[in-house]
C-alpha cells in the first residue's frame, strides 16, 4: 500500500506548487485579483511567462496590466463561481475532451457535483461577457494543457471560489495545479468540512433538493434552509433566543472581547486547551490535546491536507475527535467512527474533490488502491502520466525491490 512507501521519498516526489512552477507551466489561469498590486514577484514569473510564449489567461472583470500582456477573460466577480461551474460542465460534456480521454462524460460526475449537472446546456458563454470563438479556444487550450497552474489571491478569494478551482484541476485530472497565495491555517480545511451556515461538506450547498437527498441516505434528517451567520448567531445569544451552545477551541471573549449574555437557562459547553475566558463561563469544559497528543489532519496555508499522529498519549486516553463524537452520541447524533481512518473514508465519500482518487493523492491522504489503479491505467495524457512517471521511477529503485515482499506493495 502506498502509506508503506517511505515518507521521505513522498515528501521529495509530491512536493507543494512553488513559483517556479508558474514559468513551469503551459497555461496559466489567474482567478479574479491583479498580482501587480498584490503579489509582484508573482506578476514579474506571470510576465515573464506570458513573453516566453507561454499562454496566461486572466480571468477578471477589470482590465489589468496583466491582463494587457497576455490574455483576459473578462468575467465579473459576482459570477466568477458560476463560470467554473459552467466550465466543469461544459468539459465533462465536450467532445474534444471525450477524444483525449477516450471514454464517455465521468459516469460518476452527476453524484459528485449534483448541483451543477447540465449548467452549461442552460446558460451560454455570454452570460460570462465572453463571445463563442473567445470561450472555445479557451477550453481547448484549458483542456490540452499537460501542466497548467490556477493562481488565487486566498485573502480575498472566497471559499466556494477556491473549491471550484480545485474541482477543476480535479476533473481535468491535474496532481499538482494550485497556488493560493497565503492564508490562515486549517481555515480552509474547517470549510471543505462544511464549517459554513450555508452550505454541507464540499461546498454543497444546504438548500439545494438533489443535495440534500444525497446527504440524507448517509445522515438521514438534516438542514434544508441556510444557518444563521457568526455575527447573527452571537446576536441571537445574547438576546437570550439560543438555550444550548457548544464552542469548540473558540474564545469570543478573551480574544475578541465579545461578552456572552446568555439566557439563565442556557448550557454552555466549552472544548479548549486552556481554561480560556469564554471556558471559565462554561457550564463543562472538555479538556483538549494538542496535536502532539492527537490524530487527524490540518490543512495548512497551500490547501495541503496534512495528517499527524500521536506521539505522546493523551492525559485523558481520548483523542479529540472521539470527545466529539461521544458528546454527539450522547446527544442522540449517531457518530460510530472507531478511528481517525473510518472518519477520512466518510471524508472520500461526501467531499466530492476528495472522493477522486487524483485529489485524494494530492491532497495528502493515504490513497485507495482501486483509486489509483484506475487513475493509473485510464489513458489521460496529463495528470495520470504525471503519477505513472511517479511510479515508474519509485518501483525501479533497489529499495522497493528488497522490501516488495515487506510490505506487499503491488505494481499496479
Amino acid at each position: 500500500h502506498l502509506h508503506q512507501v517511505p515518507e521521505k521519498l513522498l515528501r521529495a516526489s509530491f512536493s507543494n506548487v512553488t513559483f517556479e512552477r508558474i514559468e513551469q507551466a503551459d497555461l496559466a489561469l489567474v482567478f479574479d485579483f491583479d498580482p501587480m498590486e498584490t503579489h509582484p514577484v508573482v506578476y514579474i514569473k506571470l510576465h515573464k511567462a506570458a513573453r516566453k510564449g507561454n499562454t496566461v489567461y486572466v480571468v477578471n472583470e477589470n482590465r489589468t496590466r496583466l491582463a494587457e500582456k497576455a490574455e483576459g477573460l473578462p468575467v465579473p466577480s459576482e459570477k466568477m463561481v458560476e463560470f467554473l461551474q459552467y466550465l466543469i460542465d461544459a468539459i465533462n460534456h465536450s467532445e474534444h475532451f471525450r477524444k483525449m480521454l477516450g471514454k464517455q462524460p465521468m459516469k460518476d460526475f452527476h453524484d459528485q457535483f449534483p448541483g451543477i449537472h447540465g449548467i452549461s446546456r442552460k446558460i451560454s458563454y455570454t452570460h460570462f461577457n465572453l463571445n463563442q470563438k473567445q470561450f472555445k479556444r479557451f477550453l481547448r487550450r484549458l483542456i490540452e494543457a499537460k501542466s497548467p497552474v490556477f493562481l488565487l489571491n486566498r485573502e480575498t478569494a472566497s471559499p466556494e471560489l477556491v473549491h471550484w478551482v480545485n474541482s477543476l484541476g480535479a476533473v481535468l485530472g491535474h496532481t499538482e495545479f494550485l497556488l493560493s497565495l497565503p492564508a490562515e491555517s486549517n481555515f480552509q480545511g474547517m470549510l471543505d468540512m462544511g464549517i459554513h451556515p450555508e452550505y454541507l461538506p464540499g461546498y454543497q450547498r444546504v438548500d439545494n433538493p438533489r443535495v440534500q437527498q444525497r446527504f440524507q441516505k448517509l445522515w438521514g434528517d438534516i438542514p434544508t434552509e441556510p444557518g444563521l451567520p457568526t455575527w447573527e448567531l452571537y446576536q441571537r445569544i445574547n438576546d437570550q433566543e439560543i438555550q444550548g451552545i457548544f464552542l469548540w477551541a473558540q474564545d469570543p471573549v478573551g480574544t475578541s472581547d465579545l461578552p456572552l449574555h446568555r439566557a439563565p437557562d442556557s448550557f454552555l459547553i466549552v472544548a479548549d486547551l486552556f481554561l480560556t475566558k469564554t471556558a471559565e463561563q462554561a457550564d463543562v469544559v472538555f479538556p483538549l490535546s494538542p496535536f502532539m497528543e492527537n490524530a487527524g489532519t490540518i490543512t495548512n496555508a497551500e490547501i495541503r491536507v496534512q495528517p499527524f499522529k500521536p506521539v505522546v498519549t493523551p492525559m485523558d486516553q481520548r483523542l479529540n475527535w472521539e470527545i466529539f463524537a461521544e458528546l454527539a452520541r450522547k446527544l442522540g447524533v449517531k457518530m460510530e467512527y472507531k478511528s481517525v481512518r473510518d472518519v477520512t473514508e466518510e471524508i472520500y465519500q461526501v467531499v466530492p474533490e476528495y472522493r477522486k482518487g487524483l485529489a485524494v493523492f494530492r491532497n495528502g491522504y493515504e490513497p485507495e488502491v482501486e483509486s489509483l489503479k484506475h487513475v493509473v491505467t485510464r489513458r489521460v495524457p496529463y495528470g495520470a502520466a504525471y503519477l505513472r512517471k511517479w511510479f515508474d521511477s519509485y518501483y525501479a529503485t533497489k529499495q522497493l525491490r528488497d522490501s516488495q515482499e515487506k510490505f506487499k506493495i503491488k505494481i499496479l
